[in-house]
């Protein structure tokens, strides 16, 4: 399966869901390339999600030099 790239259209607010085998691995590069580096990020995530992916998220931002802050919704 090759990478698929989803448009939020949402005017000025528009996001892209990238979905695909390692995407995840990438999140700190693409953050940096649409933020800069040191930036704020809150993490978003379910309680089920929170369980597999979170620390891994985590810490691949930390380490990218992102301040990361989290927001765990129900499932």
């Amino acid at each position: 399966m090759s990478e698929a790239i989803v448009q939020v259209d949402l005017g000025e607010r528009s996001y892209d869901i990238v979905i695909g085998p390692g995407a995840l691995a990438e999140i700190s590069g693409r953050c940096e390339s649409l933020f800069g580096q040191g930036k704020r990020v809150l993490l978003v995530r379910d309680a089920n999600v929170s369980n597999y992916y979170l620390s891994g998220v985590e810490t691949m931002l930390l380490t990218a030099g992102f301040q990361v802050s989290g927001c765990v919704l129900p499932a």
